[in-house]
């Protein structure tokens, strides 16, 4: 049996349309019968709810014994007293509550708990229908006489009100559950998105640390083999930069798990920018061979701690392409402090490029450099032109010293 299927007449997929035919079809009945009750002979009144109440009160078991449907049953009882109501209005019309009918609902439950999910629960269902068809049941409940009353006139009163009142659970139940199965799906969908996202951060960190790392161990690597004849001195410092790469690999591979922890993502521990530019220069020159100018209005331009990765892969991002890309051997990079914000501009002198170009093609490195610029809560601006060098400014809304970005 399929596991999403409760035994029995219900679809747990399909609840909705089941439990509302079942009630629409009962009020229908209820609603047809009265007005001509007197016209209709004894024992069409007496099968119509002989049958329909016995199905009904399985109905109502399968809520309450289907374990996927007794959580629901616990949040939305109005659901169960919705049907409840109905049941006594069609007891109503067929003249009064019947012991046996106490009978039929106990053997159905008893024969559901222990044949669930078997054919054998269908054949006791059957079989309970047909025996409220042949058998003329005989006493009332006393417990239950209070529901009831011997005035027709008073009996079609209250089959009404029973009908209403089952109605109006049965309406609120079901909008119930379709906003809880609406906020499920939500909650999923998001889950969804959020996969996503972390997927696409993941390929962006990879991108920006330990792939450009790999490329530049890869450009030293090709020139090595082929001098791997020739002088020992010069295969000993490709050795030595590989060695050197492969631990700042190491290092920043550590720093992204570190960053992908569950932690306390505060203000209260700040950065010294000027100490992270001067790192990340070091560990460029030292892959590249290129050399930068550094220079800053400011030695004390604080950044809280969280955006520490950001700012180095924005760094890495634009050192990375200017060796790449400038035919140059030396770039700039200026720490602007004019009051307030603060402005990293990292340039060369090199080829240049249409910037247009480059924009439209929408370069895994031009998309870095704005998605890291986001994560910063800065503005980024790029000038370039051919033979005119290129220029990335960060714009940053930062303040000197111990004051942090609100």
């Amino acid at each position: 049996m399929n596991k999403n299927t409760a035994p029995g007449l219900i679809d747990i997929n399909n609840m909705f349309f089941w439990t509302l035919l079942y009630r629409v079809v009962a009020v229908v009945l209820v609603i047809v019968t009265l007005p001509i009750r007197d016209t209709l002979p004894l024992w069409m009144i007496e099968s119509f709810h002989r049958i329909a109440y016995p199905l009904l009160i399985y109905n109502i078991a399968l809520l309450v014994f289907h374990k996927r449907t007794s959580a629901f049953l616990l949040r939305h009882p109005g659901a169960l007293f919705a049907d409840l109501f109905i049941a006594i209005a069609i007891i109503q019309i067929g003249g009064g509550w019947r012991s046996s009918y106490f009978g039929y609902t106990f053997s159905t439950i008893i024969l559901f708990t222990i044949f669930k999910g078997k054919r054998w629960t269908y054949i006791s269902t059957v079989a309970l229908s047909v025996a409220a068809l042949i058998k003329d049941p005989s006493g009332d409940l006393p417990s239950m006489k209070v529901f009831f009353v011997s005035n027709l006139d008073m009996r079609m009163g209250a089959a009404l009100i029973y009908v209403t009142a089952g109605l109006i659970l049965g309406y609120f139940s079901t909008l119930l559950q379709r906003l809880e199965i609406l906020s499920r799906s939500k909650i999923e969908e998001t889950r969804k998105l959020t996969a996503l996202e972390e997927k696409n951060r993941l390929a962006l960190e990879l991108h920006d640390g330990a792939k450009q790392m790999v490329n530049a161990m890869l450009f030293k690597t090709n020139p090595l083999m082929k001098k791997i004849k020739t002088s020992r001195d010069e295969i000993a410092d490709e050795l030595r930069w590989l060695w050197r790469g492969m631990n700042y690999l190491h290092s920043d591979l550590n720093q992204v798990m570190d960053t992908l922890k569950i932690q306390d993502n505060t203000d209260k521990a700040a950065f010294n920018i000027l100490a992270i530019i001067k790192e990340e220069v070091r560990i460029a020159e030292v892959i590249t061979g290129f050399s930068w100018n550094i220079r800053s209005d400011s030695h004390n331009i604080f950044f809280p701690l969280k955006y520490k990765l950001p700012l180095r892969r924005f760094l890495s991002e634009s050192l990375m392409n200017a060796w790449k890309h400038s035919g140059e051997t030396i770039g700039n990079i200026y720490l602007k402090f004019m009051d307030n914000p603060v402005s990293l501009v990292v340039s060369d002198e090199g080829k240049g490029f249409v910037f247009k170009d480059i924009e439209r093609s929408e370069t895994t490195g031009l998309n870095s450099l704005k998605h890291r610029a986001k994560e910063l809560n800065g503005d980024l601006s790029i000038e370039t032109a051919p033979d005119k060098g290129c220029k990335v400014v960060l714009t940053l809304p930062l303040r000197i010293g111990s004051k942090k970005l609100p």
